[in-house]
């Protein structure tokens, strides 16, 4: 349900990059392939937003 949301507000859905290994594309993410996660509260968060470490970073940063 999650992901049907998302494709309707945002045209992709994160679970099929997430099965790739991916970000989610802009303007959220950046699409490119996922580094290793440092952290393992990156990696959970990943596997709900389908952010990658950096834009995780740079999203968390602009909206507090």
């Amino acid at each position: 349900m999650r992901d049907a949301l998302i494709e309707k507000m945002y045209g992709f859905r994160p679970s099929e990059y997430i099965q790739k290994g991916l970000c989610v594309p802009a303007p959220t993410g950046c699409g490119q392939p996922v580094s290793p996660f440092a952290q393992a509260s990156d990696e959970a968060e990943y596997k709900i937003s389908g952010l990658c470490s950096e834009c995780q970073k740079k999203y968390f940063e602009e909206t507090s």
